[in-house]
């Protein structure tokens, strides 16, 4: 039987409404932190799918490079076979003949591999061989390819006796995108003093060298017979209006 001190119907319909709201409340919150939860994995989902897209369009690069160097190397090829197939051979000439296209084309196989694997390389030159070394190197990629680093990098060459000249520095970088932004980036180091006498350039074979060579006194002579120095593979500083030689990316 209730007594004055029992809760009346109002006050108990009010307490079960109360524990309704507290339980909604409360349900509404652990739904909020359920979202939150599904939003934060779905956000890490989508930096993997990035991750892999920007994978794959790098090995859609390196694909396509390597269809267009064999493509060259195959044109190389039967271009040498059509000069050598021109001329006709007899006796002793005719295993000459043979022996020689295999060298041609043993030779241009050897040059497009030893190019293909230069492709994502730089090579930086005038980087003083002293205990600063990795120190330089920190700050100068800092500015041509800013929040990346480097590891993959070594001196090549033999050592000079006399210290006079610095061994160039051969990088091998991911891909062809970052040789083509530091190349870009080359011209912020045009007025910093600390890096006077550096250059970045391709990691060219002796062949590309002589090309090049050649190439620049056609052009040379094009404009009019200008006598500016060739580019060499010397491990040369930059002019003195330059703090650095950005050379080209042509491939």
């Amino acid at each position: 039987m209730p007594n004055e001190n029992s809760p009346t119907k109002t006050e108990m319909t009010d307490t079960t409404l109360l524990t309704i709201l507290k339980s909604i409340h409360e349900s509404k919150d652990e739904l909020r932190n359920c979202i939150l939860a599904v939003e934060g994995k779905f956000d890490y989902a989508m930096t993997i799918i990035h991750k892999l897209e920007a994978t794959c369009a790098g090995l859609d690069q390196r694909m396509t490079a390597m269809e267009e160097d064999n493509a060259q190397m195959r044109g190389r090829i039967s271009a040498i076979g059509e000069n050598q197939e021109a001329t006709h051979f007899q006796g002793d000439d005719l295993q000459k003949g043979v022996i020689s296209i295999t060298k041609n084309i043993t030779s241009e196989i050897s040059e497009q591999m030893n190019r293909y694997q230069r492709r994502m390389n730089i090579v930086i030159m005038g980087v003083p061989e002293n205990p600063n070394a990795a120190d330089t190197m920190v700050q100068l990629f800092e500015i041509i390819w800013p929040g990346n680093l480097i590891s993959n990098w070594t001196r090549i060459g033999d050592v000079n006796k006399t210290g006079s000249t610095a061994r160039p520095i051969r990088v091998s970088l991911p891909n062809t995108a970052a040789k083509r932004e530091i190349f870009a980036n080359c011209k912020k180091l045009k007025d910093l003093d600390q890096f006077r006498g550096i250059s970045v350039r391709r990691d060219l074979t002796k062949q590309q060298l002589e090309e090049s060579k050649h190439n620049y006194g056609l052009r040379s002579r094009n404009r009019g017979g200008n006598k500016r120095k060739a580019p060499t593979d010397e491990a040369a500083g930059p002019s003195s209006k330059k703090n650095i030689i950005q050379q080209e990316d042509m491939e």
